[in-house]
């Protein structure tokens, strides 16, 4: 945790010691009265806080937010449209995808998905993956999350045609005429946004890559190698980076 979140901008917190940011504060920082820490608001301001006391029932912290800028979510974002993985791997794809600078993950059910993901117990708090990666990236602006029945409902979002200037691409091993991610990157210079799309583990249809290219997606290949949904939204979000869409944070005084 790099940066303690809160889910609103004072001039002063007070933390119990039943509070995680105090644990963490105490045991992993080890921070004393006097010691300094990176704050932040969710989807607000960066500032700089001094520990003022601490003892066995809690701390305080006293916020200084004078050079504090807010970390804004691009205008025109990268998204992802995440087939549903296994619970604990969407968990962790939830915090990489956001320290990674994703501003936005729709997950979604497919043909060959476990229907009972969608169930699972993550979604009753999603966001606690989504801070922790917020955390880790020093980063305040939280991604926009959402969950789907279906890839023609998550499609159903989005136009048939994709606007002047995004790009859309969905993973694929074997379909002729695939982008690799080197042609991918020779013409990044051409987005202002970016849509990736990939599936679950045991991949897309035939019928529903076809529905993909339908609306405007492109096939694009990792490699000659099966890789996991994990891995191949890593990569995509890689991409993104390297493309210079995600993570473009806009700067404003708070």
């Amino acid at each position: 945790m790099n940066l303690i979140l809160f889910p609103e901008k004072l001039q002063r917190y007070s933390l119990p010691r039943d509070d995680y940011r105090y644990g963490h504060i105490t045991t992993v920082l080890r921070a004393r009265p006097g010691a300094t820490l990176r704050v932040g608001v969710v989807d607000g301001a960066l500032g700089e806080a001094t520990l003022v006391s601490l003892d066995q029932e809690g701390l305080s912290l006293s916020v200084d937010w004078r050079d504090g800028t807010a970390a804004l979510r691009p205008p025109e974002p990268v998204t992802l449209l995440l087939g549903h993985p296994r619970p604990p791997v969407l968990k962790r794809l939830l915090r990489d995808l956001t320290t990674l600078g994703v501003a936005e993950i729709r997950v979604f059910s497919s043909a060959l998905s476990e229907g009972a993901y969608q169930t699972s117990s993550l979604w009753k708090n999603p966001e606690s993956y989504l801070l922790e990666g917020l955390s880790q990236g020093e980063q305040t602006a939280l991604p926009r999350l959402s969950r789907y029945a279906s890839l023609k409902q998550v499609l159903s979002e989005d136009g048939l045609v994709p606007p002047p200037g995004e790009g859309r691409y969905f993973g694929t091993l074997e379909l002729p005429g695939a982008l690799s991610a080197r042609e991918f990157l020779s013409r990044a210079g051409d987005f202002r946004a970016l849509r990736f799309c990939v599936g679950p583990e045991r991949g897309f249809l035939p019928r529903e890559e076809r529905l993909l290219q339908d609306h405007g997606y492109r096939p694009m290949t990792l490699g000659p190698r099966k890789l996991r949904t994990e891995t191949a939204a890593i990569l995509f979000a890689g991409l993104a980076g390297a493309a210079g869409l995600a993570g473009e944070a806009r700067t404003s005084p708070e």
